[in-house]
């Protein structure tokens, strides 16, 4: 009995220590978790990992270093959460060296999981490193995994910060031929691969096309998109403008097309401070497009006011210009689509 009863306190008391630590993890305490795990003469290999998943939150490699190697000192081997935590580290410290000497560490310990994959193929994309990043993607599929979107996204990534936007678009085109769908992080990275080497032309056609499959932008494309056409302070800030339409609308780009409104598109406000005023949706700055992006950006211009035409009432016009008037009167049908003239 009294042996019980010994049992029960010290089994009482490890679950004692277990809730305090994870009550310290929840408010990202590293360090005073770790003083629970070390009273522990054999703690599980999650608590490690536990307190691994916080050094990744802070970038803290030095850290996650120390913590494994008291693993290894206490018996832990690692498994492939730990080690794939360790390369995400790596990743987001860019350190190259140590996610190889990692991987080929757990290479010899664990079966290495999709979560490896990606976490390795990150690492080469941070360093600009396309070569080593396919390489470790097609021994990826070769493996048996199966394609995911975190992979291509990660690859079309490495692709623009290596100033390839051609291979990111290539990219791009396998992952729908391997039946994936871009999401909203796949088409942020192709407009960037364009947009950091300035090609505008590209980049608004990527825009368009992103809009047309109901892509809802977020804050990272709004900026990606500000620093694509820097070169056209006045197409920019239309275009931002746009933007942030669709962000407050939060509905699809096709549906804001087909239900635009003048209150959503600030056509009212236009209208109210006349043609060749600021943020007239009349106005269009091409300074910078090649002949071919300025007609793609014309046409896709032409159709939006078209949908706006069958929506007002021409005795809302009464004070316009004779342009304006006569273009909203006849109701004139645009469906333009770029390519075709």
């Amino acid at each position: 009995r009294s042996r019980d009863e010994t049992s029960e306190a010290m089994a009482a008391h490890r679950m004692d220590v277990w809730r305090t630590f994870r009550h310290l993890l929840r408010q990202n305490k590293m360090e005073e978790a770790w003083k629970e795990v070390q009273k522990q003469s054999k703690p599980p290999q999650w608590t490690y990992n536990a307190l691994l998943g916080l050094c990744a939150s802070r970038k803290d490699l030095d850290a996650a270093q120390r913590l494994t190697e008291e693993m290894r000192e206490k018996g832990l081997r690692g498994d492939a959460y730990t080690f794939g935590t360790l390369l995400d580290i790596c990743s987001k410290t860019r350190n190259i060296v140590s996610a190889r000497m990692i991987w080929e560490k757990a290479s010899k310990k664990v079966k290495p999981n999709h979560v490896m994959y990606n976490a390795m193929i990150s690492c080469h994309a941070q360093v600009k490193d396309v070569k080593n990043a396919y390489r470790v993607h097609e021994e990826k599929l070769a493996k048996g995994f199966p394609p995911d979107l975190v992979a291509f996204n990660t690859l079309m990534s490495a692709c623009a910060r290596a100033g390839e936007p051609e291979n990111a678009e290539a990219v791009f085109l396998e992952l729908q031929e391997r039946g994936l769908k871009p999401n909203l992080v796949t088409w942020n990275c192709l407009l960037d691969a364009y947009g950091r080497l300035g090609k505008i032309d590209d980049a608004y056609r990527i825009w368009t096309e992103m809009k047309w499959a109901n892509v809802i932008p977020d804050k990272v494309t709004e900026t990606t998109l500000a620093e694509a056409f820097v070169s056209s302070p006045a197409f920019a800030t239309s275009i931002l403008q746009e933007v942030q339409r669709m962000r407050e609308a939060d509905t699809s780009a096709a549906g804001l097309r087909e239900q635009i409104s003048m209150k959503k598109t600030g056509l009212s406000a236009s209208m109210e401070w006349g043609v060749g005023e600021k943020d007239n949706v009349f106005l269009l700055d091409l300074h910078g497009f090649s002949k071919a992006g300025a007609k793609l950006a014309l046409l896709e211009r032409l159709d939006a006011l078209s949908k706006i035409a069958r929506q007002i009432k021409v005795d809302k016009l009464v004070g316009r210009d004779t342009a304006t008037r006569g273009f909203f009167h006849k109701k004139i049908d645009l469906d333009y689509r770029p390519g075709e003239a």
